[in-house]
């Protein structure tokens, strides 16, 4: 038997079955606060060393010296992911 999904696409029941799957996992983890770092556009300091590898006293430094990084929350200092991504690739050395 064939299902048809929201989008009007003709699935199998296992291919729709696991569709199902993935939206409940991706709504609990949107409930739950508990985002995998690759679907968040700015990461914490904390969040953005342990996601690069990179220790949290050197990520500080980077963000100090590429202002492009950081979008300021009152207080608190965010890394853009992707702008983070882009400079990893393009330097050789930090």
């Amino acid at each position: 038997m064939r299902e048809t999904s929201i989008t009007g696409q003709t699935l199998g029941s296992d291919e729709a079955k696991q569709r199902i799957l993935d939206y409940k996992c991706l709504v609990t983890a949107l409930n739950t606060g508990d985002i995998p770092f690759y679907h968040k556009l700015c990461l914490s300091l904390d969040e953005a060393a342990r996601y690069t590898g990179i220790g949290i006293n050197r990520m500080r430094e980077i963000c100090d010296a590429n202002e492009e990084l950081n979008i300021w929350n009152g207080k608190k200092r965010l890394v853009k992911r992707q702008e983070l991504e882009e400079l990893i690739k393009r330097e050789y050395s930090l």
